[in-house]
């Protein structure tokens, strides 16, 4: 099992707008829920609780079958399309992939 995490700093640049983007970024990754891409087998989204300026604003978690699974996950037609839609609204990412 791999597991994929992806932490997003959002772009906006007031407590508004970050939450406008969450909901936005949040809508359009849960389209990645498992059952749509082979491998895929758990899929959460979380903003975070906004407490801390220097938390950064939204995570993914995804676990996928296999590294082979990852790949898979990573090249899919929706990914991609999830991705680009996302992107317009994120500063910064951090990602690392683990065996779980």
């Amino acid at each position: 099992m791999i597991q994929h995490i992806v932490a997003f700093r959002l772009s906006g640049t007031d407590i508004e707008e970050k939450r406008r983007q969450s909901s936005l970024a949040q809508a359009e990754l849960r389209k990645l829920d498992t059952g749509r891409i082979p491998g895929l087998v758990d899929l959460r989204v979380r903003p975070d609780l906004g407490k801390v300026a220097a938390h950064w604003d939204l995570v993914l978690v995804s676990h996928h079958e296999s590294e082979a699974a990852l790949e898979t996950y990573m090249e899919h037609p929706l990914h991609l399309a999830v991705a680009r839609e996302v992107a317009v609204h994120v500063a910064e990412k951090a990602i690392i992939d683990s065996r779980v």
